[in-house]
């Protein structure tokens, strides 16, 4: 079995925190070398010719992909199997979750018609309570009375790393 990237992008530390859970199941059950890389300004990206498992993730911060994460979906992925994520808020929020993920992963990987992903997952976010502005929360609050400002679910993110092992350590 080739080696595993998993590169992320975060702002707020809720795709770090997904990217290292995703990293550690796939080292310790499946037994796959992972490189965790994290995007940052003015750093290259990796090489994808260099593994066989490539997953991406990106934070979303005011609808948007993080910037070097997106980039980096325009790189040749071919022969790769490749996953894609995001932490987000809204996909936290069981009503939204469709939206998300049609919004911020099926919206976003149709406009690189090169990756075939063999999975995408949305997951929530948290926004610490510093850096949320009050007239936002409150407008948020009022569309949506369930919102909440962390809204992560690890156990997800771990059901997900396994559903990839298995994907991963299979022929096709």
């Amino acid at each position: 079995m080739g080696k595993t990237l998993v590169s992320y992008q975060t702002l707020y530390g809720s795709t770090k925190e997904a990217a290292s859970l995703i990293s550690e199941v796939l080292e310790n059950d499946y037994n796959l070398e992972v490189d965790l890389h994290r995007f940052e300004e003015k750093k290259e990206h990796p090489d994808p010719s260099k593994y066989e498992n490539i997953i991406i993730g990106s934070c979303i911060f005011h609808g948007k992909w993080g910037n070097n994460a997106e980039t980096f979906l325009k790189e040749d992925f071919q022969g790769k199997k490749i996953a894609i994520f995001i932490c987000a808020g809204f996909a936290g929020e069981k009503k939204l979750y469709k939206q998300a993920y049609k919004t911020f992963l099926k919206e976003v990987v149709d406009k690189y018609p090169h990756i075939k992903p063999i999975s995408m997952k949305a997951f929530g976010g948290r926004v610490p309570k510093s850096k949320l502005p009050h007239i936002w929360f409150l407008r948020a609050s009022k569309k949506l009375p369930s919102f909440r400002s962390d809204n992560r679910n690890l156990e997800d993110v771990k059901n997900w790393a396994v559903e990839l092992g298995k994907k991963f350590t299979t022929n096709g």
